[in-house]
């Protein structure tokens, strides 16, 4: 009887840490941000998504659009990737590696830092990328997401 009270204690006290993880998880912030010539103010998440797997290359207004990656090794990537591409790295790595051998499409590009996307999304009109605070977003513009 002891065990069994020890046990369920244990699951009580494993499934309230899981729980707070989860609640964690899901208000980590992820900004998308684009070049401060974009006319855009907002983007629909599944339209976000058709972007970055270069599903789509023209924005609503008709302009290219050149999404900016962190490298596949980023905790910020993982999470950009579960919320918006509804999948992980290595499954996106995966999507990648079939175009590239097709000979369809390649990757954006990756960057190792949330400040050179943030460059690169200043310095480039169409660029699209994200970080993971609105403090990391200098000199671009932040878009909301529309869920």
């Amino acid at each position: 009887m002891k065990r069994a009270l020890a046990f369920l204690t244990f699951l009580s006290i494993w499934a309230g840490d899981a729980t707070r993880a989860s609640a964690a998880e899901s208000e980590r912030e992820i900004v998308v941000i684009v070049n401060p010539a974009n006319t855009m103010n907002a983007i629909d998440r599944k339209f976000l998504a058709q972007i970055f797997l270069k599903k789509k290359t023209r924005g609503p207004n008709g302009e290219s659009v050149f999404p900016a990656d962190l490298s596949a090794s980023s905790e910020i990537r993982e999470w950009f990737s579960e919320r918006f591409l509804e999948r992980g790295v290595s499954a996106v790595k995966n999507y990648w590696q079939r175009n590239i051998f097709s000979g369809y499409k390649v990757p954006p590009p990756e960057f190792d830092r949330e400040e050179d996307v943030t460059n690169y999304v200043r310095d480039h009109p169409g660029a699209i990328g994200y970080v993971s605070e609105p403090s990391k977003a200098g000199g671009t513009k932040v878009l909301s997401v529309d869920e």
